[in-house]
């Protein structure tokens, strides 16, 4: 019957305990609204007795009733109480053996880090393992979100909190902020993936060391990617926050002093580590520097990416110069050549 209540499933070990208390509210509620509705209904519809005669009548004290009314609320309220504070603690208690992974909430995105260094934008997870979330926050108040798992745990400046979970089932989980944190809320999206025990040691293995598997352009894709900078650069040539990276390679651009410099691989790999040192002039200086977040081999890896939407845009310009050239040998040749004197 628990399952009535059931409106989202449960993919984690200890979500049972939640769903179960969730439905012992629901049937305690039920149970007193038809109670206390019955007879409400009830004394409506019973005959009223004479006014003049109950005027003179001795009201009789129910005691017993009184007492039954004051006691049935305490002792429900109490169980409910013990089984909920005692989920309470075994929630707010992580195991000793428990897997750390450290969670950022910065605007707008989460970033997962896991005990050997790497980070993602995705929280992967072993399957039937305990795991443990230390939360904190970069810049305002997020709550970490997911449903399938029974879990919500705010994230703040300054101040670390932690959650814990065993996933049941492999699979993936949807993973949101279900608190509204500022423009980009909507946008504040991940996805929790469930992995069997070997197949987690095997994704870890390979994306610690994404070099082994991928080229250089799509590790500085995945960075890309994964570090946020989709929030601030686009790669379409809109503005948002900072420039567009796209056909940003071997173009010119004018500084916020007047100055005047060509993109190279000195400027990317500046900018990256110390972000403040040239700013381009219509920007604020915003961005925080990525010195620590980058190794040389990764950025590296970044600026060729960079590099290849410089080069698109290179052969977006040749095709279209390309086919205006086109068009205008095809006027040239469907006009009538001139007379002859």
């Amino acid at each position: 019957m628990n399952g009535m209540f059931n409106a989202m499933t449960s993919g984690a070990t200890g979500a049972g305990q939640v769903q179960s208390l969730f439905s012992a509210l629901s049937w305690v509620t039920i149970f007193l609204s038809v109670l206390v509705g019955g007879l409400l209904l009830l004394f409506l519809l019973r005959r009223q007795p004479d006014p003049a005669a109950s005027a003179t009548r001795q009201e009789k004290r129910h005691l017993a009733l009184r007492v039954l009314w004051t006691l049935l609320p305490l002792f429900l309220v109490a169980v409910l109480f013990v089984f909920g504070f005692a989920g309470f603690l075994d929630q707010r208690t992580p195991p000793r053996d428990a897997y750390q992974i450290q969670v950022i909430g910065e605007a707008w995105q989460w970033k997962f880090g896991y005990p050997n260094g790497y980070e993602d934008s995705e929280l992967h997870v072993p399957q039937d393992r305990p795991v443990r979330l230390d939360l904190i926050s970069a810049d305002r108040a997020y709550s970490l979100s997911v449903p399938a798992l029974k879990l919500k745990q705010d994230a703040l400046p300054g101040q670390l909190t932690t959650a814990w979970f065993a996933a049941a089932d492999t699979g993936s989980h949807e993973l949101f902020c279900s608190q509204y944190c500022g423009a980009g809320h909507a946008d504040m999206r991940s996805v929790v993936v469930v992995h069997d025990a070997l197949g987690f040691d095997d994704w870890l293995a390979a994306v610690s060391d994404p070099f082994a598997t991928m080229t250089p352009v799509e590790v500085g894709e995945r960075l890309y990617q994964v570090q946020g900078c989709t929030a601030c650069h686009t790669t379409n040539g809109t503005t948002v926050v900072g420039p567009s990276f796209q056909g940003l390679f071997d173009r010119a651009r004018v500084l916020s002093d007047g100055t005047e410099i060509t993109v190279d691989d000195a400027y990317i790999r500046e900018s990256l580590v110390s972000p403040q040192a040239k700013v381009v002039k219509g920007f604020q200086p915003v961005m925080p520097p990525y010195g620590d977040k980058f190794n040389d081999r990764e950025l590296g890896a970044l600026i060729a990416y960079l590099k290849t939407l410089s080069e698109s845009t290179k052969n977006d310009v040749s095709s279209a110069n390309a086919d205006t050239d086109v068009e205008n040998m095809d006027a040239a040749d469907a006009a009538p050549a001139p007379e002859e004197e």
